[in-house]
Order: structure tokens, then sequence, then C-alpha cells
């Protein structure tokens, strides 16, 4: 019972030029087709305020928590969960350096509980459309940073 959305990619730049893309939320209207705006401490426990494009027409609000922020390493944040295990995400950006010094990047979505087939069924196109551009949209800065 659960929808997860998944991309990962080698990338020729350092984990501190990805890590600055992915934590910079002010810019993420800049490169990030499916989020118009993005606020956050970042602390694990705070709120994650953002407006995303799931629907062509507009943006929706969507506050989430943070879970994890190690900066150079992973940044998750998750959706307050329904009652009774009907619906939670986790959505989580991985960098894991190389031994040649490049990184792999892991950007991950997951649905999980009953209500994850209905969401996938109604909106499941329209969320892999969105994070696929996240993530491209993340690594063609980020690989444009380290061209500079």
């Amino acid at each position: 019972m659960s929808f997860t959305i998944v991309h990962q990619t080698d990338l020729n730049c350092s984990a501190e030029t990805l890590w600055n893309v992915l934590s910079d939320l002010e810019q993420y209207p800049q490169w990030n087709p499916f989020v118009e705006y993005c606020e956050s401490t970042k602390k694990p426990g705070d709120p994650i305020k953002m407006k995303v494009r799931i629907f062509p027409m507009f943006a929706q609000p969507q506050t989430e928590v943070i879970k994890e922020n190690e900066p150079l390493k992973k940044f998750s944040y998750c959706m307050k969960p329904l009652p009774l295990g009907l619906l939670s995400s986790y959505r989580y950006h991985q960098i894991d350096t190389l031994d040649d010094g490049t990184i792999h990047y892991t950007s991950s979505f997951e649905l999980k509980g009953p209500f994850s087939h209905i969401v996938k069924a109604l909106m499941g196109g329209l969320l892999k459309k969105g994070f696929t551009g996240m993530f491209e949209g993340a690594t063609q800065r980020a690989l444009n940073m380290a061209a500079k």
C-alpha cells in the first residue's frame, strides 16, 4: 500500500554544490517548476511551507514537517499523517559522495496507507511530472554552478 517516485543519478559536482541548490529554499522558484514558494527554518520538527503546482491552473499551499537536515547528506520532510494510518508521506533528498569526488543524488517521494492508491489514481501522473521537473531542475542547476 504505497506509491513511490524515485530519481537517482551520479553528478560531476561536489556535495556542497548540490546541497546549496537544495537547501536554498528561497531560490526554488528560479529552477523548480513544481514549487513556486518554499520557506522553513529547516530545523527538524519545524514546518516547511510551500506552494506546489500539482495542477496546471493553480498552486496549492502545502505545509509539511522537517524530519532530517544533515548538511551535505540528507534533507527530508513529511506530511502530518491522516488518522488510522490512512495516508502518510516521506520526501527526501540524499547526497552520497563517491570515491572519485563526484556524487550520487537520490530524490524520493513516498505515500503510504490505503489512501495512497486513490492519490496515485487521481494525481499520480501529475506528481511524477512535478517531482521529475524538480529533480531535473536541481541537477541542471548544480551542474551549471559547478561549471562556473
